[in-house]
C-alpha cells in the first residue's frame, strides 16, 4: 500500500506478512532471503492483490506484469511498486519450444533479434509503468562460499588515483568522486562489504602500496600482459582513447609518427601508455611526470614538445583549469580500457566481483558515465573569464566530435559484427543438427560395439589405471570360471594377471598366465593389455584380452616332441659331423705324439689335446641325451673369451695348415650360457669355414661388446636393450648358396 514504509530490499520484509501463489518459486526464495517471513498462500494474483487491499497482508510477491495487471482491472491508486527484484530463476521469462522443433526455435530467435530497442522500451513502458521510482535489488546468485568469504572479508582495501578526474579523485576534503568511486558505491549496495580506498598522494604511491601487498584491488585498471601476473581482471567498463596534447601554437601532429626522433614527451610515470610508448616508440625520449596535471605544466613551460594521455581525463582537467594555452595535436593508436582488478591469490572475490558488475543495467552505467562526463562546473561572477568559458566550450565541442566519429566508426563496426553474429549462429544451428546426428550414429555404433565385446569368444576385462577391475564380459567368467561379481573391484594381481607401472608407462603388454579355476582345473591365457588414453594423452583404463589357449599349448608340447623325434635322424648325420671333427683332432695330435717320442714336452701337449677332444666328445653325447630326454642345458655364469680360445685351439689342429686363423678377443666379458654348445657352435663353424676354402684361405674370429638399441631390440626378437656380447666369425670362402641360408636354423642341418 501506499501508506507503507519505504524499503530497499527484500530483508525489510522481515517479520511482516507477504501473498504469494501457492506452489511458485517465490515461497522458497522469501523463506531463504527473508528471515522471520510470514508467507500467505493464495491461489492467483488476484486474490493476493485483494488481500494486499484490504489489509490483510503487508506485501503481496509476483511478476511485475501480473501485477501491475492486476491493479489496473482493479481501477485502485492505493497500492504501489515498493521494490524491483531481480532473480534469474524467478524473472526470467523465455520462449518455450518443443525439442523436436528446432527449426520454430530459430525463427523465434531471429524474430525476437528483429525488435528494435525503441519497441522493447514500448512494450516495457505499457507493461512495467508501475516500476518507476522503486527501489531495486538484484540477486547475485552467490554461492554458499561466496558468501561465507565475503562474511570473513567484511573490508576490501582498494588502490585508486588521487588526481585522474573525472575517472577517480580526492577533494580538498578528502572525499573520493568520479565513475570508478560510483561503481564501488553500487558494488557495496550490491555485496553489503566495505570498500575503503587506502590513502596515497600520486600514482606512483600506489604502485608502491600494490607491491607491499596493502592494496586488494584496483576500482579502474587498464590490462596488460605485465599485470596479469598479479591482477585479475574483470570485464571493460569504460573506455576512452589515448591522445597527443601540445602548445596551442603546434598545428595538428595527427598521430606519434609525426613527433621527431629524440622529441621529449612527457607521460605520468607508472601509466599504461609509459610502457607502450616505450615499446613502440623507441625512438622518443620519455619524461616522467607525477600526475596528469604536472605532464601538462610541462608542455605549458616548453619543458617538453608533447605530452601522452588519456584524451577524456586530459581535458577534463584542461576544462577545471580553464587552460586555453593546450590543446589536442594527434590521435595514438591506444586506448584505455579500464577494469576491475583483484588480486590473483582470491579468485573468490573476482568471481563475485564478475556477478556483482553484471548485475548493474545497461542504462545504470550509462547514467554513471553521462553523471561525469557531461559534469559542468559553476563559477563565480568573474566576467573576465567568459571568453575563456567559451573557448573551453568550443574545446569540449572539438573533443566531442571527435569521440562522436569514433563512436560512429565503433557503431558500424559492432553493426557488421551483429550481423556477422546472426550469420555464425544459424551455421551453428546447422551444426548442431548435424552434431546430433553424428552423436546417435556414434551411439548406435557404440552400442553395437558392446554387444560384440559382450559376445566374443575372448574374454574382456576393464580395470582403472591402479588395476581395479570395472567389469568383465561373459566369455571371461566361461574361461576362467569366475563369475563377474566376483571380479568387479578387485585387482588384476588376484586373478593372476599382469599390472605394473610399467604397462602404464609401456602402454601395452603381452605374454602368458597360468592359474586355477575355482573347481581346481588349471588353464593357461594368452594375455594382451593395452593402456587406454583420452584425448589429452591421460590414462583412463587398461583393456586386458585373455584367450584361453590350455589345449593349444598341449598340443604344441606334443608336436615339438614329436619333432624332436623326427629330428633324431637329422641328429645322427649332425652328430657325424661333429664327432669327425673331435677324431681329426684326435688322430692328428696322436700322429704329432709319435713323431715327437723324443720330445717330452711336445709330446705331452699333443696328448693334452687328445683329451680335451675326448671330454668334447663325451660332452657331446651328453647334449645329445638331453636332447633325447627333452632336458635343458646346463647355463651358468661364464666368461666367453678362454672358450673361444680353447675352441679356437681345438678347430687349428682339425684345418688343413693353409687355413690360417685370427682371433681379435675382448677379454672380461661374462654372460649366462652353455660352455658345451658354445664350444660346438664355433667348431661346426670352424669346419664348415674350412669345407668352403678348399684352396685355403683365412677365418676370422671377433669377440666385442656392443650396446642394443630400440631399432635393434625391434629387428631382432628377443634382444634386451642394454649392453650385448657380438662374436663374429668370418671367413674367406665361397659363401652359401640361398637356399643353404634359408636353412642355417633348423635343428641339426648340416651340408
Amino acid at each position: 500500500r501506499k501508506d507503507y514504509k519505504n524499503v530497499e530490499q527484500l530483508g525489510d520484509f522481515g517479520g511482516q506478512r507477504v501473498a504469494v501463489v501457492a506452489g511458485s518459486v517465490r515461497s522458497a526464495l522469501l523463506r531463504q532471503q527473508v528471515p522471520g517471513v510470514h508467507l500467505y498462500q493464495v491461489e492467483n494474483a488476484g486474490d493476493g492483490i485483494k488481500a494486499l487491499s484490504e489489509g490483510r497482508v503487508d506485501a503481496f510477491f509476483d511478476d511485475l506484469p501480473v501485477i501491475q495487471t492486476q491493479i489496473d482491472q482493479m481501477l485502485t491508486s492505493q497500492l504501489r511498486v515498493a521494490l524491483l527484484y531481480f532473480q534469474p530463476e524467478a524473472g526470467a521469462q523465455r520462449i518455450g519450444v518443443r525439442n523436436d522443433a528446432p527449426l520454430l526455435r530459430s525463427i523465434l530467435d531471429k524474430a525476437i533479434l528483429a525488435i528494435t530497442p525503441d519497441e522493447h522500451r514500448a512494450i516495457r513502458d505499457r507493461w512495467l509503468r508501475l516500476a518507476a521510482g522503486a527501489a531495486i535489488q538484484h540477486d547475485l546468485g552467490l554461492t554458499d562460499d561466496e558468501r561465507q568469504w565475503l562474511s570473513s572479508h567484511p573490508v576490501i582495501r582498494v588502490g585508486c588515483d588521487p588526481d585522474w578526474a573525472p575517472i577517480e579523485w580526492q577533494e580538498k576534503n578528502g572525499e573520493w568522486r568520479g565513475i570508478s568511486v560510483d561503481y564501488l558505491t553500487r558494488l557495496h549496495q550490491l555485496l553489503g562489504v566495505n570498500f575503503e580506498i587506502e590513502h596515497a598522494e600520486n600514482w606512483q604511491q600506489v604502485q608502491e602500496l600494490a607491491k607491499a601487498g596493502h592494496i586488494d584491488m584496483f576500482a579502474c585498471l587498464t590490462e596488460t600482459v605485465e599485470r596479469r601476473q598479479n591482477w585479475r581482471f574483470s570485464p571493460v567498463y569504460a573506455s576512452f582513447p589515448i591522445a597527443i596534447f601540445t602548445r596551442s601554437e603546434i598545428g595538428y601532429l595527427h598521430d606519434l609518427s609525426a613527433l621527431e626522433t629524440g622529441s621529449q614527451v612527457a607521460v605520468v610515470n607508472g601509466y599504461v601508455e609509459e610502457a607502450l610508448l616505450r615499446r613502440d616508440y623507441p625512438g622518443l625520449s620519455l619524461v616522467a611526470a607525477r600526475s596528469t596535471r604536472e605532464g601538462l605544466a610541462m608542455v605549458r613551460r616548453g619543458q617538453v614538445r608533447a605530452y601522452v594521455g588519456g584524451l577524456l581525463t586530459t581535458a577534463y582537467s584542461l576544462q577545471v583549469d580553464g587552460d586555453l594555452s593546450v590543446h589536442v595535436a594527434g590521435e595514438t593508436p591506444y586506448i584505455y580500457h579500464q577494469s576491475l582488478a583483484v588480486r590473483q591469490d582470491w579468485p573468490v572475490l573476482h568471481g563475485i566481483l564478475l556477478k556483482a558488475m553484471k548485475a548493474i543495467p545497461v542504462d545504470e552505467r550509462e547514467a554513471i558515465w553521462r553523471r561525469w562526463v557531461s559534469v559542468n562546473y559553476q563559477r563565480g561572477t568573474d566576467w573576465s573569464l567568459i571568453w575563456k568559458i567559451a573557448a573551453v566550450a568550443f574545446f569540449l565541442l572539438a573533443i566531442f566530435l571527435y569521440w562522436n566519429r569514433r563512436l560512429s566508426a565503433e557503431i558500424r563496426h559492432r553493426t557488421k559484427a551483429e550481423t556477422q553474429l546472426i550469420a555464425y549462429r544459424d551455421r551453428l544451428e546447422d551444426l548442431v543438427v548435424a552434431r546430433t546426428a553424428d552423436l546417435e550414429a556414434a551411439l548406435a555404433r557404440q552400442r553395437r560395439l558392446a554387444a560384440a565385446i559382450g559376445q566374443t569368444s575372448e574374454g574382456v576385462i576393464l580395470a582403472s589405471p591402479d588395476g581395479r577391475i570395472d567389469c568383465v564380459n561373459k566369455a571371461f567368467t566361461h574361461i576362467t570360471g569366475i563369475e563377474s561379481a566376483q571380479a568387479v573391484g578387485q585387482h588384476l594381481k588376484i586373478f593372476g594377471l599382469p599390472w605394473s607401472t610399467d604397462i602404464t608407462t609401456t602402454g601395452s603388454w603381452n605374454g602368458q598366465v597360468t592359474g586355477k579355476r575355482p573347481d581346481g582345473s588349471s588353464f593357461i591365457l594368452q594375455v594382451v593389455v593395452t593402456a587406454v588414453n583420452d584425448s589429452t594423452g591421460n590414462l583412463v583404463d587398461l583393456l586386458t584380452m585373455v584367450r584361453d589357449i590350455t589345449s593349444t599349448r598341449l598340443i604344441e608340447e606334443r608336436l615339438a616332441q614329436s619333432q624332436k623325434l623326427e629330428a633324431v635322424g637329422t641328429l645322427a648325420g649332425g652328430i657325424a659331423h661333429d664327432f669327425n671333427n673331435i677324431l681329426a683332432a684326435i688322430m692328428g695330435a696322436t700322429e704329432l705324439s709319435e713323431r715327437s717320442i723324443d720330445q717330452p714336452e711336445r709330446r705331452q701337449r699333443h696328448l693334452n689335446t687328445v683329451i680335451t677332444a675326448c671330454e668334447r666328445a663325451r660332452t657331446l653325447v651328453r647334449q645329445m641325451l638331453t636332447f633325447a630326454r627333452g632336458a635343458g642345458g646346463d647355463v651358468q655364469p661364464l666368461e666367453l673369451a678362454p672358450i673361444i680360445s680353447e675352441a679356437l685351439t681345438l678347430l687349428r689342429s682339425s684345418l688343413p695348415a693353409n687355413i690360417a686363423i685370427t682371433d681379435h678377443l675382448q677379454q672380461g666379458i661374462r654372460i649366462m650360457g652353455d660352455a658345451t654348445r658354445i664350444h660346438q657352435v664355433i667348431m661346426n663353424l670352424g669346419t664348415n669355414a674350412g669345407l668352403a676354402m678348399p684352396t685355403g684361405g683365412t677365418i676370422a674370429v671377433a669377440l666385442k661388446t656392443i650396446a642394443i638399441d630400440a631399432d635393434c631390440a625391434a629387428v631382432h626378437q628377443g634382444m634386451r636393450l642394454g649392453p650385448a656380447a657380438q662374436l663374429t666369425f668370418t671367413d674367406s670362402g665361397i659363401g652359401m648358396s640361398p637356399e643353404v641360408q634359408a636353412r642355417i636354423f633348423e635343428p641339426f642341418f648340416t651340408t
